[in-house]
C-alpha cells in the first residue's frame, strides 16, 4: 500500500528490540520520512544531534533507559518532540514521561495509522517552533545596545521624547526622511521600555512582495496556497510579548490596511488559511518617511488605520538639518566598522572632517555609513583622507538651469536613480531609500530601463 508523503524529516527510532524498530522504520519511510535507528538506549544518546526533526523511544532498553534518552534529548536538543514507545504494563512510567517533557507516547502493539498521525503532528509542531525560533533569532541583534548620538539641540530634543515614548507601551509612529535612523529609534525605545526582555522584530512593507506581506505579517496554514507546504507563525507572533516594528508603514497594501486595524484594534490574528483567532501581546512602532496625512486625504492610506498608528510620534529631521551630529556619528560609525570587519580604528583628521561636514548627505545616515565603510575598506593609512571619501563628498559637477532644458520628467526620474544607483555600489535597497521610494519602485524602472540586472559590478565598483 502507497501512503501520501505527508511531509519530511529525520526521526530518531530507537527500540531494542530488532522487529519493532524495523517496522517503524519502514513505517517512517512510506511516507516519505527518513529514519535514523538506534538498537538501544546508548546509541541513541549518540544519535542525538540537530539533524533530527523528531524522536520515538522505546521505554525499557539496555544502554539507558527512554527515560534517560529523553533526558539527554531535553538538554542536548531542546525543543525536540520525543514520542514514547510503552509496553502495555508501563503506562504510568509513559504518563511520567509526558511530564518530563516527552511529546506524546504511544503502546505497544501500536496502529500504524495512529503512528503516523503522531509523529506527522510531532513534526508540524518541530517545524513551527523552528520557525518561531528563526523569527526569534532574526530579531536577536536588538540585543547589542543601541546608542543614540545627540550632540545638537534638535536631537537632544529628540531623545527626551524618545526617553518619554520608552516609558510608556503606547504605539508610536516616527517620521522623517529615508537613511535617518528611524528604525535605531525603535530598537532604542524597544531597548528602553517595558518590553526589553522580549524580542524586537521588523516587517519592511516596502521590501516584501506583495503577495507575501500578508502571510509574514500573519502567519499561514499548511495549503492556505501554492507553496504553502508547512504551517509558519507570522510575526505579530513571532513578537509576542516583545515589540513589533512596521517599517516603511506607508507602502503596505491599501487592502491589507483593515487587517492590520483590526489586529491592532483586536489583539488577535487569523493566519491564512484557517479561521482561528490566535491571541497577541506586542507594543507596536511603525516609521514612514511618507506624509500619512496627505496619503490618507489621496485615500492612500486609510484613516482609522492612520489615527491608530499616530498615538505618539517623533519626527527624526534630516542630517544636514543637525550638523553637530555628522562628526560624533562619523566617530561612532568608524569605530562600529573597524570592530565588525575585525580591523584598527582609523583617524579622522581635520580635512576629512571638513570634508565630511560640506556634504549636503541626501541619503542621510545611511549615506554616511556607507562612505565612511567603502573608505576604510580602500584606504592603505591609519586615517581617512578627503580622498578616500570618494565621489559623494568630494567636489561634484554642478548642473545649470540650461542643462534641465527640454529633459522630461522621466528623464530625470532616470537620472537621478541611475545616478544613485551608482553612488551606492549598486544595492538597490540603499538607492530605494536614498531616493525616498520603495525598493520595489526601484526594481520595476530598472526593469524598465533594460537594467534590472544591475549590481555592484555594473557601476565601476571593483571586485576582487
Amino acid at each position: 500500500m502507497t501512503h501520501p508523503t505527508t511531509t519530511t524529516g529525520r526521526v530518531l527510532v530507537a527500540d531494542d528490540d530488532d522487529f519493532v524498530r524495523e517496522h517503524v522504520c519502514e513505517v517512517l519511510k512510506s511516507r516519505g520520512l527518513e529514519p535514523v535507528p538506534a538498537v538501544d538506549g546508548a546509541d541513541a544518546i549518540q544519535s542525538l544531534d540537530g539533524s533530527l526533526d523528531a524522536a520515538i523511544v522505546d521505554l525499557d532498553m539496555p544502554g539507558a533507559s527512554g527515560l534517560e534518552v529523553l533526558a539527554v534529548a531535553m538538554t542536548k536538543t531542546a525543543g525536540l518532540p520525543v514520542i514514547i514507545l510503552s509496553g502495555a504494563g508501563e503506562v504510568a512510567d509513559a504518563v511520567a514521561a509526558l511530564k518530563r517533557g516527552a511529546f506524546d507516547y504511544i503502546t505497544k502493539p501500536f496502529d500504524e495509522e495512529e503512528l503516523a498521525a503522531r509523529i506527522r503532528e510531532a513534526l508540524r509542531v518541530s517545524k513551527l517552533q523552528s520557525e518561531n525560533a528563526t523569527l526569534r533569532a532574526s530579531a536577536s541583534e536588538s540585543a547589542e545596545p543601541v546608542r543614540l548620538i545627540a550632540t545638537g539641540e534638535a536631537s537632544k530634543r529628540l531623545v527626551a521624547l524618545a526617553e518619554r515614548c520608552a516609558g510608556v507601551d503606547s504605539t508610536v509612529l516616527i517620521t522623517g526622511p529615508s537613511g535617518t535612523g528611524k528604525s535605531v529609534l525603535a530598537r532604542w525605545i524597544h531597548q528602553h521600555g517595558q518590553r526589553s526582555a522580549g524580542p524586537f522584530v521588523t516587517v519592511n512593507c516596502g521590501a516584501l512582495p506583495r503577495e507575501l506581506i500578508e502571510s509574514e505579517l500573519f502567519g499561514h496554514e499548511k495549503g492556505a496556497f501554492t507553496g504553502a507546504v508547512s504551517s509558519r507563525v507570522g510575526r505579530f507572533e513571532a513578537a509576542s510579548r516583545g515589540t513589533l516594528f512596521l517599517d516603511e508603514i506607508g507602502e503596505l497594501p491599501l487592502d491589507l490596511q483593515p487587517k492590520l486595524l483590526s489586529a491592532i484594534q483586536d489583539r488577535a490574528v487569523t493566519r491564512l488559511g484557517s479561521t482561528e483567532e490566535v491571541s497577541v501581546d506586542v507594543r507596536l512602532i511603525a516609521a514612514t518617511n511618507k506624509d500619512l496625512q496627505e496619503a490618507v486625504s489621496e485615500k492612500a492610506f486609510r484613516e482609522d488605520l492612520y489615527y491608530r498608528l499616530n498615538v505618539l510620534t517623533l519626527q527624526v529631521p534630516a542630517l544636514r538639518a543637525r550638523p553637530e551630529d555628522i562628526i560624533p556619528i562619523a566617530e561612532h560609525t568608524v569605530e562600529r566598522i573597524a570592530r565588525r570587519l575585525g580591523m584598527p580604528v582609523p583617524s579622522l583628521d581635520a580635512s576629512t572632517a571638513a570634508a565630511l561636514k560640506a556634504h549636503t548627505w541626501p541619503g542621510n545616515v545611511r549615506e554616511l555609513e556607507n562612505v565612511l565603510e567603502r573608505a576604510m575598506v580602500f584606504s592603505t593609512e591609519d586615517r581617512l583622507r578627503p580622498e578616500d571619501l570618494g565621489t559623494l563628498v568630494a567636489s561634484r559637477e554642478r548642473l545649470s538651469d540650461d542643462d534641465f532644458v527640454g529633459m522630461t520628467l522621466a528623464d530625470l526620474e532616470k537620472r537621478a536613480i541611475l545616478a544613485t544607483l551608482a553612488a551606492f555600489g549598486g544595492n538597490r535597497g540603499e538607492t530605494a531609500n536614498a531616493l525616498g521610494v520603495s525598493e520595489r519602485t526601484i526594481y520595476n524602472r530598472l526593469k524598465e530601463y533594460g537594467r534590472e540586472t544591475d549590481d555592484a559590478s555594473d557601476t565601476g565598483v571593483a571586485a576582487s
